[in-house]
């Protein structure tokens, strides 16, 4: 799957780019709100099209970091953050099929 620029930011959002300076990682464009929820969007390549046609299913990986509290220094377990994946309506993309 590739990053792409999501095709509309949600209610309240900006377009940002998540480690645009930092070459040792892949920049992450995203639609941002000051509430903390981002949006992602991904293109698949042509042969996960293919896989997912098939049967394939879409994996995906969190990375959970522990909280230490501020206040007394204590270490609780990793915490993992909501997700929600989603695919796009038909009309905001054009359709390799209709060309």
């Amino acid at each position: 799957m590739i990053p792409v620029q999501p095709t509309v930011p949600h209610e309240g959002a900006e377009f940002v780019v998540f480690a645009k300076d930092q070459p040792q990682y892949t920049p992450l464009p995203a639609s941002a709100s000051p509430d903390g929820l981002v949006m992602t969007e991904w293109a698949l390549t042509d042969d996960e099209i293919g896989r997912i046609v098939c049967g394939a299913r879409v994996r995906i990986w969190v990375r959970m970091f522990p909280h230490t509290c501020d206040q007394c220094g204590t270490v609780d377990g990793p915490k993992l953050q909501p997700i929600s994946v989603h695919v796009t309506a038909l009309e905001d993309l054009q359709c390799p099929m209709d060309s």
